[in-house]
């Protein structure tokens, strides 16, 4: 059973979600919808074990950098199908968005739509059992 409000979609792989502090990469987004987000990382990466943690998202394509954003872990798996790094231990997360300002969930709501409308997603690898937008 689906859990999710929103469709989610796959972004375009230049998609990262960035440490506010340091601003190094932490993972590269695997999919995105208006409530949160799914990234690969490493697991040797410096990713706070936290169930709440603060995120940058950075779409590079766009050139959008959105700081300060708290989310907390929903899921949090290990890699296996897939995993082309197989001597890599990956994980993937999944966050929900928690307290986001208005400004901040219009400027989300509006790089969600531009996915949408400019096909910067991958159609046949995207989730649409709901109403996108």
């Amino acid at each position: 059973m689906e859990r999710r409000e929103d469709c989610r979609i796959k972004v375009s792989s230049n998609s990262f979600v960035i440490n506010p502090y340091s601003k190094k990469k932490m993972g590269q987004i695997a999919d995105i919808s208006r409530g949160g987000l799914s990234f690969y990382y490493i697991n040797s990466a410096s990713i706070p074990s936290d169930f709440s943690m603060e995120l940058g998202i950075w779409f590079q394509e766009q050139d959008l950098f959105l700081p300060d954003i708290v989310a907390d872990t929903v899921s949090d798996i290990e890699v296996e199908y897939g995993n082309p790094f197989q001597q890599i231990p990956l994980r993937r997360r999944g966050v929900r968005f928690r307290n986001l300002s208005y400004n901040r969930n219009e400027q989300l709501y509006s790089a969600y739509a531009e996915f949408l409308t400019n096909k910067k997603y991958e159609p046949e690898k995207t989730h649409f059992h709901c109403h996108p937008l």
